[in-house]
């Protein structure tokens, strides 16, 4: 049975972010994504009360961690860096390749 999306999702997350620790050098800690996942749900949350703008989430996320671990690192460019890491997933371009010919009936990946 296939897996649920955010199971996948919270797998490709979760090595994201061991992935851009490692790339600033920093030892990986489990509590960085149980921290990480507080903070980005609480956010939203202010998000859908309409407290934060959307286009804060991406930085105000990492800003908010960085100083909750203690950890002297730029917001912007850790946050950067965690969308590269997402974004080069095997896992979610494995993903969307079956969405793509679902929903278009195209074998053809156009990427």
């Amino acid at each position: 049975m296939p897996m649920a999306p955010f199971s996948i999702f919270e797998r490709v997350e979760s090595a994201a972010l061991r992935q851009v620790f490692q790339l600033i050098g920093t030892a990986f800690d489990p509590v960085y994504l149980t921290e990480y996942r507080r903070i980005n749900q609480t956010i939203w949350q202010e998000v859908e009360r309409g407290e934060v703008k959307p286009t804060s989430v991406k930085v105000r996320r990492f800003e908010l961690l960085l100083n909750t671990i203690g950890i002297a690192y730029s917001p912007d460019a850790l946050s950067a860096r965690y969308l590269e890491c997402l974004a080069e997933s095997p896992e979610l371009i494995q993903g969307l390749r079956k969405c793509w010919r679902r929903c278009t009936g195209n074998t053809e990946w156009p990427f």
